[in-house]
């Protein structure tokens, strides 16, 4: 007769109508089947690699234009009649001045604690 079905867990099943028939399953004594067993916690864990920070991960600043297109930028400022400004990406962007919509961007930006102010170059 087979030895008693052991699950990983070191419980034993008697053949139970509730075991599943195609789980693995490992017979004790078995040398085919060694018990398993996990390797003991490392002493000295491996430190953390550094992520780099993303674009979720910068501090932005929301810029909402009258044609409903909105831009998440880290920097911005107006020169010659236009908003210049860099993405959250990174990429370099402008628009006309008079296309931005101001009192949405502030708007926007004030609820979520940001000050909005232009600043001219």
């Amino acid at each position: 007769m087979a030895a008693p079905f052991v699950d990983p867990n070191g419980e034993s099943d008697s053949g139970s109508a509730t075991a599943d028939p195609n789980a693995p399953q490992q017979n004790v004594g078995d040398p085919d089947f060694p018990p398993q067993r996990s390797a003991p916690p490392s002493a000295d864990p491996e430190p953390a690699t550094p992520r780099t920070p993303g674009p979720a991960d910068v501090a932005y600043t929301l810029l909402a234009f009258k044609d409903h297109s909105f831009f998440a930028v880290t920097e911005y400022w107006v020169a010659n009649d236009r908003i210049v400004y860099v993405t959250n990406y990174g990429e370099n962007g402008s628009a006309p001045l008079s296309t931005l919509d101001q009192a949405l961007t502030a708007k926007l930006n004030n609820e979520r604690g940001v000050n909005f102010e232009l600043h001219f170059k």
